[in-house]
């Protein structure tokens, strides 16, 4: 399925593994998505037996997807994996960490893990246990990840204080450092905050967080990389990739159910793009006065300069300078 709008976003109805074996071998940069959790109608017995059925009859096949997924993916590319663990018989399942493992040991995937805090989720768990606040972001690379392009919208308290001094270097040298101002900004930690927000679900049970989906596609990829989720479900990733790199961005999405095929694609219709997103705040210039009291250090015998009454006008960007 094709839309005229966005001559590059194609949906497909089908079997994930078989088309990405098919259609696409070594050509996706960004896998983007959410695969079902321990939403078990049977017995759990052990993550990577053959077949995982969960509700309304729906099977997944971990292994063969991830194999698919991972001889389609280029040098370099990121599989982004969405996951949450679920309790049964009074026990994590430890999905999740089996499935890192897959990647890790079987695959050779270099793994890196985002942990995304969920405020306002109510009752959500065991209930002889706290409730559960976090899932999953997984990133399974093909070698060492082409692209990074850190969010910082992380708020520094210390904001204007010039810093200087001796830091150690990675081989236990010791390297004067040149002053630097802290900036506004800096980069996020791998600890998320997810707030609640309205969700367009068109009858989907689980749909991804579309603001989560922005942030990490603004985060591993770049303009003109194939971006594909082989569980599209609702569209929230093709909506996700359209708003972070416009009408013109490389989106295949794929599904076994034709139901979401279709409901995903109305979503896509509807969307009406305005500017890109950009989740960093914005850094205007603005006038600051700092004190580099008890900030300037002499870096041979650490003593203190007399700077009492030396205010320093300057100005300094929101973000670094």
């Amino acid at each position: 399925m094709f839309f005229n709008k966005y001559p590059n976003v194609f949906l497909h109805t089908g079997d994930a593994a078989a088309a990405l074996t098919h259609h696409f071998p070594a050509a996706v940069d960004i896998f983007l998505l959410s695969p079902p959790y321990d939403t078990v109608t049977e017995e759990y017995k052990t993550l990577l037996k053959k077949t995982r059925q969960y509700e309304e009859g729906y099977t997944w096949d971990f292994c063969e997807l991830a194999n698919a997924m991972w001889n389609s993916l280029t040098e370099g590319g990121v599989i982004i994996w969405n996951i949450d663990d679920r309790h049964f018989h009074n026990s994590e399942t430890s999905t999740p960490e089996r499935q890192k493992l897959y990647f890790q040991d079987v695959l050779g995937a270099k793994v890196e893990t985002i942990i995304v805090r969920q405020e306002g989720v109510g009752a959500k768990g065991a209930n002889d246990l706290y409730w559960q606040g976090f899932e999953y972001i997984y990133l399974f690379s093909k070698g060492k990840k082409l692209r990074f392009n850190p969010i910082e919208d992380k708020v520094n308290s210390q904001a204007g204080r010039i810093t200087s001094g001796e830091r150690p270097q990675y081989n236990g040298d010791k390297r004067i450092a040149k002053n630097r101002t802290i900036p506004q900004y800096s980069k996020r930690t791998n600890v998320w905050v997810v707030s609640p927000q309205p969700r367009n679900t068109n009858g989907h049970p689980a749909p991804m967080d579309l603001t989560l989906a922005k942030d990490l596609l603004y985060s591993f990829a770049d303009q003109g990389c194939v971006i594909c989720d082989p569980m599209l479900g609702s569209g929230t990733s093709a909506v996700a990739a359209l708003e972070v790199f416009g009408p013109d961005v490389h989106f295949w999405g794929i599904d076994s159910s034709e139901k979401y095929v279709q409901a995903a694609a109305q979503r896509i219709e509807a969307l009406e793009l305005g500017e890109l997103y950009d989740p960093n705040p914005e850094r205007p210039q603005e006038k600051q006065t700092v004190s580099i009291r008890d900030h300037f250090m002499h870096p041979i015998d650490g003593t203190q300069d007399d700077l009492s009454d030396l205010p320093v006008q300057q100005w300094v960007t929101r973000g670094g300078i």
